[in-house]
């Protein structure tokens, strides 16, 4: 389970690294989109497709494009999952991620 986890923290660390690396050599803004399913947490990058940063508005509007295939934390590592901690604000001013 250690291994596990660790595991799945270092792919979306790397995920992070890998989208940072993107944003500087494109001259835009990236993001990745952690979305909650049914199936489990789901991993997405988009960038930035209207000169005003990575938004949930703009992408379900389309203006931020998806720059990657949604991928499932636990196709990867089975068992691993997010936690949110309890006083945690929601992203944009939405709702909060949860407690669990």
């Amino acid at each position: 389970d250690e291994l596990r986890a660790a595991g799945a923290a270092r792919h979306v660390a790397g995920r992070l690294q890998e989208m940072r690396l993107r944003a500087i050599a494109r001259g835009r803004d990236t993001a990745l989109s952690l979305t909650r399913q049914d199936s489990g947490w789901v991993v997405t990058a988009y960038e930035d497709g209207n000169r005003n940063g990575v938004l949930t508005r703009d992408i379900a509007e389309g203006a931020d494009p998806a720059v990657s295939r949604p991928e499932r934390l636990g196709d990867q590592f089975p068992g691993a999952d997010f936690g949110a901690l309890p006083a945690l604000p929601g992203a944009e001013g939405g709702v909060a991620p949860g407690t669990d």
